[in-house]
Parts: C-alpha cells; structure tokens; sequence
C-alpha cells in the first residue's frame, strides 16, 4: 500500500509538471479494478502523445511506461493476494500444492529433528469401549475450534449427542462449555487454567486474573478487595476489534499487575498495586 501511494503521488507531481489534465485519488481502495484504471489511462495518454514503449538494453523509457509498468506489477500482486485471502479461509496460511492443508507445528520431523512447519490436516478421533465412533477432519490447527464441528458431525452420524466426552483442556473454552449445557452434555473437559489454579497462593500468582472470581452478584474484587468493572464478552469479535476494545478501556479490565504499576478502580480511582517485591519497569531514562 505504501509503495502505490508512493508512485500515486508521484504521478500526480509528473501530470501537475507537465500540466497534464489529469489527477488520481490517493484516497480511493486500492484494487485490481482502480489499479486496471489507471493503467488504461496511462496507455491513453501515451497513445495520444505517439509515446512508444522501450524494451531491452540502450533504450530509454519514457516516465509514463515506468509507471504503467510499475501499476500493472502492483495489480498483479493485488489480484494475486485476493486469490490467496479466499483460499486460506481464515487461516493464517495455506499449502499452495494442497490448498486445504495448513501450515501447522509438527512435534516430531523424521530426518533432522527439529521442530517445522509442515502442510497438514488436524485430525479428530472419538472413540468409545474401544471403538473408533466418529472422525473429523480440518485444515484448523488449533483444537478449540474443532470440538463444535466435531459434536454436529457425531449428532447427524448417530442421531443424538454422546452423555460425556472427556478431553484434555485443549478443548476448554467458553463456546464449547456453553454448548456442552445446549445439548445435555456433561462437563468432562479441562479449562487451561485449571491447574494453575490448584497451585498455592504466592505473592507472584495472587494478583494473576484467574486468581479473580466473581461473587454471587457478579461483581470482581482484587486481593486488596477493590472491585473492578466487567467486560461483557460478545461473541463474534475479530482481532482487530478485540485490540480496539482493549486499548479503550484497559483500565477496567481485571489485568495482571506484574511490573508494579497500579490498576485503578474506576468507582474509587484508588490505585490497586502488586506486591513490593515485584520488580517496577523501567523508564527510558533509567535503561542503560
């Protein structure tokens, strides 16, 4: 985007010194169609100014084929990035020989035994007294977001949802628990905090956010017994939007006070502060 705008710009200075009747928007989306525009037009022109395009070596090319060749390469790449979006899906990558497999972590490689990113599917297997009932295969390489398609697939299978399904707490999210309780499914699957919490209560881990639960009214108090606002959770929210809402309202959100810095009450405005022992962060002055 940068280098268009870049060459758009400087377009524009080329027409406004050869008091060229025209101007483009730098404002406008950049896409193949705007891109395939402003290509016919520079061909207009230089078919109107009998400019001859140059190829090879020992010949000079006029400014005007400079930027229609610079224009026609970046709709090239645009067109090429909008076929990869819809192949991906979602996803953050894809297999260009098998564009349904993902790049995903495989723990083992077998010739020089490193950890790489290899094309893959992310296989799922229910089984039940020893039999394999159900197997859902995806290009998703996290297992969060497998369980759902995994329980609809079983229920069109068999006609009916499974008493219990016990996972690890790959599995554990609200979505999947909320939809455990839809469909009288009992609760056999792990949050991924759920050992942390086990753990005792020490001067590092008491201020951590799964330390902070709700009482029967809803509302979060910190160890020090200051009560913070609660983000209510929507369902359906992109990254970009997630960043967003953090960033505008971070000071009600129940956070971890690791570096010493206070988290304000926003009924009290009183600071909310960690432990003595915990080390501060330090400014730019103060870093070496």
């Amino acid at each position: 985007w940068i280098r268009i705008m870049d060459r758009l710009e400087s377009l524009n200075r080329y027409c406004k010194k050869e008091e060229l009747p025209y101007r483009f928007s730098i404002l406008k989306e950049f896409s193949f169609e705007y891109l395939a525009e402003i290509t016919d037009t520079l061909e207009k022109i230089m078919r109107s100014k009998h400019i001859e395009e140059q190829h090879g070596r020992g010949h000079a090319k006029h400014p005007l084929q400079r930027y229609e060749e610079g224009f026609v390469k970046d709709a090239e790449k645009i067109l090429k990035y909008s076929i990869y979006y819809k192949l991906a899906k979602g996803r953050n990558s894809f297999s260009k020989t098998d564009p349904d497999a993902t790049f995903m972590h495989m723990k083992y490689d077998y010739y020089n035994h490193t950890n790489v990113f290899k094309p893959g599917y992310n296989v799922q297997m229910g089984s039940s007294n020893g039999y394999i009932r159900h197997i859902y295969v995806s290009g998703d390489a996290n297992d969060l977001n497998t369980y759902i398609p995994f329980m609809e697939g079983y229920h069109r299978a068999y006609g009916c949802f499974p008493r219990k399904t016990p996972a690890d707490a790959g599995y554990g999210s609200y979505d999947n628990y909320c939809y455990c309780k839809e469909h009288d499914i009992e609760l056999y699957v792990k949050y991924n905090t759920m050992h942390k919490e086990q753990e005792k209560v020490t001067d590092k881990n008491r201020f951590r956010s799964y330390r902070m639960k709700p009482d029967e009214e809803g509302n979060i108090y910190c160890p020090q017994g200051h009560m913070h606002s609660r983000w209510n959770r929507q369902k359906n929210l992109s990254k970009a939007d997630i960043r967003e809402r953090s960033s505008s309202i971070a000071m009600n959100i129940v956070k971890d006070v690791h570096c010493g810095h206070s988290v304000r009450d926003p009924n009290t405005e009183e600071p909310c502060r960690g432990p003595t022992s915990w080390p501060r962060c330090r400014s730019r002055s103060e870093k070496t």
